[in-house]
């Protein structure tokens, strides 16, 4: 017999989503005896009668405690010996849990995790260098599509780890803490999708600070790490670059977190950027571009960006 596992669904005011992300949930080929559902609402009250139309236990804590707040409300209510977390604009195959518990219960792992699909059709696959041992690769924010929505995590591996509240972000720092301890493994199968809309909550912008207090916060675990210290910072300056190229045709700081970049971690993704950024935002464009289609695979298509 399998498992119980507890399904947390945090959300914020996009209930046309959810109903996709629930729906996704009570299509599973596990039985709905061994699913339970959380729907953790940022928004009091605003997606209580969808939660209950699904049978999903309600939670809408006040103040608003953000997704990681949410995500630990849901993880303090359930019961279930593993958790899946799932954005309310993903779903989950299927199969996703069935094939994840498998894996969970055949090889020990604490986390198992698997592909996820974009609206776009593309497919992230897993790296299969990225299991077992992953702190390397945790440290150096190399884990996708390692997710909350994509990832099977053991309960008892959450209790280990400080409330998602306190981390300084939300997915990055979580997989940090769990890769200190937790054996990771991957199913090769696609278990999550993202529904076409708009993103998440948090833009750009935030997630680079995030990722800069990551970088402070674990700093005697990268003294260890000096190769993902590097790897960790070019990337987050990569993505600052992003960010005012999204506010800006044309930006003197962009060029500056590229060239940064560039330095921190040299590579062709790198290097490459630090020079089409000196021609602005169709520059930009036009080396993802070529990059894209010529030196990554179809795995992993524009995943560097």
């Amino acid at each position: 017999m399998i498992s119980r596992i507890s399904v947390i669904i945090p959300t914020f005011r996009r209930n046309e989503s959810l109903e996709g992300a629930l729906e996704s949930v009570k299509n599973q080929t596990v039985s709905e005896e061994n699913v339970e559902i959380f729907v953790v609402d940022g928004a009091d009250g605003n997606a209580q009668h969808i939660a209950e139309d699904f049978g999903a236990t309600y939670l809408s804590p006040t103040p608003d405690p953000g997704i990681a707040g949410c995500r630990q409300l849901g993880i303090d209510e359930a019961d279930g010996k593993y958790i899946h977390f799932l954005d309310d604009d993903d779903t989950l195959t299927e199969s996703a849990i069935e094939s994840q518990v498998e894996a969970a219960e055949e090889t020990g792992a604490e986390v198992v995790y698997g592909a996820i699909q974009w609206p776009d059709g593309r497919i992230l696959q897993p790296n299969p260098e990225v299991q077992e041992d992953v702190l390397p690769q945790a440290l150096a924010f190399e884990m996708a599509p390692c997710i909350p929505s994509t990832m099977l995590i053991s309960a008892e591996a959450l209790k280990r780890i400080p409330r998602m509240e306190t981390l300084p972000s939300d997915d990055i720092a979580v997989n940090i803490e769990l890769a200190q301890f937790a054996e990771y493994k991957f199913v090769n199968e696609v278990v999550a999708k993202r529904q076409p809309g708009e993103a998440g909550v948090g833009g750009e912008k935030e997630i680079v600070e995030n990722r800069r207090k990551t970088i402070t916060e674990y700093r005697d675990l990268y003294q260890e790490h000096p190769e993902a210290y590097r790897r960790a910072t070019a990337a987050t300056n990569l993505l600052a670059a992003q960010a005012e190229f999204r506010d800006h045709i044309w930006s003197l700081r962009a060029i500056w977190y590229g060239l940064c970049a560039a330095q921190n971690s040299p590579s062709i993704a790198t290097t490459g950027y630090a020079i089409a950024a000196f021609f602005g935002r169709p520059g930009r464009d036009m080396a993802r571009q070529i990059y894209s289609k010529y030196i990554l695979d179809e795995t992993n298509e524009g995943k560097i960006w």
